[in-house]
């Protein structure tokens, strides 16, 4: 069993099988959920690419990788909270 953050998600700070990715999903009762790409560029404090527009999912550069490409759009980080 994996270590889990603050929000409950499973914390992997590293590179991620497919295999893992759905046992993963069914142990925390997310495998026929829908797919967020979240992405958050390097050095950045907040997230500013939301998608799940999944146009291409399959083999990578080699036999032992896979590539998932998708369309996003950017959104600035407003510095307020709703509520």
């Amino acid at each position: 069993m994996r270590e889990k953050d603050e929000m409950d998600d499973f914390i992997i700070n590293g590179k991620l099988t497919i295999k893992e990715i759905y046992e993963l999903a069914k142990e925390g009762g997310y495998e026929n959920n829908t797919l967020y790409l979240i992405g958050r560029e390097k050095g950045e404090k907040y997230s500013n690419i939301y998608s799940q527009n999944v146009m291409t999912f399959g083999r990578g550069w080699s036999k032992s990788t896979m590539i998932l490409k998708f369309e996003y759009e950017t959104e600035k980080h407003v510095d307020s909270c709703p509520g």
